[in-house]
């Protein structure tokens, strides 16, 4: 840890987390506990940088849209099955005008905090510090733990995921069919490796490979798509259209018959489209590396722009072919030679045989968080022991315990749990949506930090309350 903290600053690899890894100094010119924050929006990145190096407005958006895109498309067709045609699209643009104001109001605090002490702010725990007091680094600290976490478990069960995609194991799992499982137990090497080693080199060549991998995710998404749409022709048309269950919707699901469900389910899609733009508790590390820090605000809105619209179009293009029978992990539908009258399964789209296409994106994926790992695994570990940082300093036991209890919990969880999206709707629920609006909220109000009109103030109170309703 104390090798990544001195690297400088470290973007992940693929896209759903951004983390920022500095060695922050004191007043008294001592080193002082390192602190690792995450942007819980997770996809990424790894980006290695000399602490001297400065980034170009145009380099801070190139890397925010690497950061933002990700592991995220994988999941992002399906929360039209949850809210719609509609309305999905809507938050996931309502969720990309949240968060871009509530940069414009991180930045804004952080100028008015900079003015007021005369230091400089390099870390989301200082913004909390700065704006709220010593409670609300605390908050900022747990939160981010959580979300590390979250990511953590989630990058396992993808991982998992994928694996059985490309290489299936047909043993049972505790009675239980659920090959993937297995490759989560087999994956616990890679965490305790990750736990136990120096994950430098990892990172540096790591960095040669984002840019590549986030145009394949993009490409093949849309071409495993386009697969999926030329095979509905083999769908009967009374179960696309007459059905009980349509095969698309173009509101909410309602099937259920309950307002409870259909609640849930749109704040469950609203938490994800969060999650996708939750850019801000990077904001402080990225903003005092640039060249000039005027830019970070303009790179943001591009970036959001962009990567909005190539979410749209995965989304529209995946949900077309795959429709409302379509897996949440898009990769596991893009099959080819299906038996006879597999639309009429329970699973349709996960039938027949692997096709090129889905397993070069599969394998590209498993790359993708295996890699990430070299910072997920570390960074977690960083989070937790800068809570007590004297103990575990005094104490190695405690060290290695922490270290072997993070990869069994990391386990148990990932073969728990089935879905990564529900995984992934808790974590930004939890942990994500806290620091990337309700804390910057709360902050620019406690502060004073800009003075607003009227509408600015209605969208921040109407922002909060769409905030807690996604917490909540």
């Amino acid at each position: 840890e104390r090798d990544l903290t001195h690297m400088g600053s470290v973007t992940s690899v693929m896209g759903s987390m951004s983390l920022v890894i500095r060695s922050r100094v004191n007043t008294l010119n001592e080193p002082a506990v390192g602190t690792c924050e995450s942007h819980l929006s997770f996809s990424q990145v790894v980006l290695p940088a000399e602490e001297s190096s400065k980034l170009s407005g145009r380099a801070l958006a190139l890397n925010l849209v690497l950061s933002i895109l990700g592991t995220t498309i994988l999941g992002i067709a399906a929360q039209l099955k949850r809210a719609g045609c509609f309305l999905a699209p809507s938050l996931l643009l309502l969720g990309c005008g949240t968060i871009m104001e509530m940069a414009w109001v991180l930045s804004k605090v952080m100028e008015h905090i900079t003015t007021k002490t005369g230091s400089e702010i390099v870390s989301y725990q200082d913004f909390a510090e700065g704006a709220l007091g010593i409670w609300g680094r605390w908050i900022a600290s747990l939160t981010s733990i959580g979300g590390n976490l979250g990511l953590l478990c989630n990058g396992l069960i993808l991982e998992s995921q994928n694996l059985q995609y490309v290489l299936p194991i047909h043993w049972n799992w505790l009675g239980e069919y659920p090959g993937y499982r297995w490759w989560s137990l087999f994956l616990t090497v890679t965490t305790l490796f990750y736990c136990f080693v120096d994950t430098t080199k990892v990172l540096r060549g790591a960095g040669m490979i984002a840019p590549f991998v986030c145009i394949i995710c993009v490409s093949l998404s849309v071409a495993g798509s386009g697969m999926a749409i030329g095979e509905l022709g083999n769908i009967p048309k009374s179960c696309l259209q007459e059905s009980q269950t349509p095969y698309w919707w173009w509101g909410p699901d309602t099937s259920t018959g309950s307002f409870w469900s259909v609640f849930v389910n749109v704040a469950g899609v609203s938490s994800y489209c969060c999650f996708c733009f939750a850019v801000c508790s990077m904001m402080p590390s990225l903003r005092c590396q640039m060249e000039n820090p005027g830019s970070m605000l303009p790179a943001v809105r591009c970036s959001f722009v962009f990567s909005t619209f190539l979410f749209i179009l995965i989304m529209v293009t995946g949900y077309l072919g795959f429709g409302n029978l379509g897996p949440d992990n898009m990769i596991l539908g893009m099959r080819a030679n299906r038996p006879a009258g597999w639309w009429a399964t329970e699973r349709p789209w996960e039938t027949g045989t692997n096709t090129i296409i889905g397993q070069v994106y599969a394998w590209t994926i498993i790359v993708n968080l295996l890699l990430s790992d070299a910072i997920y695994v570390p960074c977690t570990i960083v989070s937790v022991e800068a809570v007590a940082p004297d103990y575990f300093e005094d104490h190695k036991v405690a060290r290695i315990i922490l270290r072997l209890v993070l990869t069994a919990f990391r386990m148990i969880v990932a073969t728990s749990i089935t879905s990564f999206i529900y995984l992934t709707n808790l974590t930004s629920a939890c942990f994500v949506v806290t620091n990337n609006i309700i804390l910057p909220v709360i902050g620019f109000y406690v502060t004073k930090a800009h003075p607003v009109g009227p509408m600015r103030k209605v969208a921040h109170a109407f922002i909060g309350v769409f905030g807690f309703y996604v917490l909540v």
